[in-house]
Formats: structure tokens, sequence, C-alpha cells
């Protein structure tokens, strides 16, 4: 399967008074490729293509970004994935890694896998317990940048080369939500029965961990590091899944803001109760 995607993307109201560079094209395409109609393995690629417009309509003859080379006016993005197993599987798992800087290709790919690099990595599982159902779930995303060049620093991912708005719709990411420099680490178990569930879940996140390093006096005790666990529901209704996620986290170092050896500053360690309630139709969910 294959689709191509062509549409435009708004910089922040915040970013600059350049009324000349306020939009920009984006070019994208994704392709898929399972053996068999089972879908039990799944491979992908996907590259995405974006550049500085002057009209919030892209022109048509952009949409062919995504499938060319790139000029010197245009930043590009470029992803692969593997999916192994259904949802519905008793075991499933899947893996997807992205560079974000030019010159891609094997020779750097050998001699600096991770330059410019993202992964998220992922596992789930269930299995029959006392009549019900028992799902495991783990992912863990990394988008941090290590520096390993002399002379050449670290380029923050969703950072632009030739694009200053970088990978943004009105300032935000337009990828993960953890954002350039971020690490997450997500684990739930959820018990299942019929047409309801409830579960428990941990979510560790380290926000921002490139600019730190931009920072004066970077010391370990200024990482921006949360831990959330949590509680969430479920229960499917008439087409509709009605649902609500209830946690109480702590953020620490909110904004690498840690009084231990800077003066006339203060250690601000932030909490995050949190509450939310969707609905889905179960036609969106897989």
């Amino acid at each position: 399967e294959a689709v191509l995607f062509l549409g435009t993307l708004t910089e922040s109201r915040y970013f600059d008074r350049d009324s000349s560079n306020n939009y920009r094209s984006l070019s994208a395409f994704g392709l898929t490729w399972s053996p068999d109609s089972s879908r039990l393995l799944t491979l992908g690629a996907a590259r995405g293509v974006m550049r500085i417009s002057h009209q919030a309509r892209p022109a048509l003859l952009r949409s062919i970004d995504a499938v060319r080379a790139v000029d010197s006016t245009a930043d590009d993005l470029i992803s692969a994935f593997v999916k192994l197993g259904r949802p519905s599987d008793a075991l499933s798992a899947w893996f997807e890694v992205a560079r974000n800087r030019e010159g891609f290709g094997l020779r750097s790919l050998l001699t600096l896998p991770y330059d410019a690099t993202s992964y998220i990595v992922g596992v789930r599982g269930s299995t029959l317990l006392h009549g019900q159902k028992l799902v495991v779930l783990a992912e863990a995303a990394n988008l941090e940048q290590g520096e390993d060049i002399i002379g050449r620093p670290p380029k923050d991912f969703y950072a632009g080369t030739n694009v200053p708005q970088g990978w943004t719709q009105r300032g935000r990411p337009v990828g993960h939500w953890i954002g350039p420099g971020g690490q997450t680490q997500f684990m739930a178990v959820d018990w299942v029965r019929g047409k309801s569930r409830v579960g428990l879940y941990v979510e560790r996140a380290r926000r921002n961990e490139d600019a730190l390093f931009r920072e004066f006096l970077a010391y370990p005790n200024r990482h921006d590091v949360s831990l959330e666990p949590g509680i969430r529901g479920a229960l499917a209704w008439r087409g509709q899944e009605f649902a609500i996620d209830v946690s109480n986290g702590k953020r620490l170092n909110f904004e690498f803001q840690n009084a231990t050896y800077i003066l006339d500053t203060r250690t601000v360690d932030v909490v995050m109760p949190r509450i939310s309630v969707s609905i889905t139709p179960l036609s969106q969910r897989e």
C-alpha cells in the first residue's frame, strides 16, 4: 500500500515578524508491504519534505517533492518501520527508526548509526487469566541526540536545516509528543472483560535533554524528568468507546530549575494531577 500527501504547515504566531515565510509546503509519502493478507508482518518506509511556501495553498507540483532529491531550500525526514503480529494476536511488536539529517546513506549509517537518529520500540502481549484477558504493553521512544564529533554540534531532532521553523505546525512538533531532545518509557497492564477494560500504567519522561547541554552548568541534578503513574478504564457502548484516565505525577527540575550549585535560584518540582475523558468511535480503533 502507498499514500502520497500534500499539505501546508503554518508557523507559530510568536515565531518571528517575517510575513514572507509564514507557510511551508509539506509533501510526504508512506509505503507498506506485507507478504500476505494476514498482515502478520508489515514492513514500511516514509519520507517527508518541507520547504518555504509563499501561499497557503501549496502548488500541486510540490506533491512530488517527497520522491525526489532535495535542494538547499528544503528539509527532509525519513523513517523505516516493521510490525510483527496484529493487535488481536497474543504477542505483537513494532520498531521504527527515523533520521533527520541531510546526507543519509550507507556510509553514514555504518560509521555513525545514531547520528540524527531516533527510534520507537514496543511490545504487546496478552493471555487469558481466570476467564479475563490480561494485556501488557511496553513502549520506549528516544529522540535525544548525542555529541560525538568535535566541531559539529548535534542537531535537535525535528529541527530544520534550511527551514527555520523545523517540523512544526503552529509551534507544535509534527511527530512524537515528547518533542526534540526527549525520551519516554511507558508500561501498562490492562484487564479486559467483555466490552470493558481497566488498567494501571506508569510513564517516565525526560524533556529537552539536548537543550540542557547548551545551558550554563549543565550538571546531572538539572535533568527535567517526570514520573506519572495512573489508572484508566473504558467501556464500549453503542459503537463508541467511553474512556477515562486519571493520573498524578511529578515533574522534577521543571525547565532545568535546580538550586544545588547555582546561587540565587530555586529548585522547581511540579505536581501534575490529570484527568481526561474521551469518546472514540470503535471504527477508529485497531
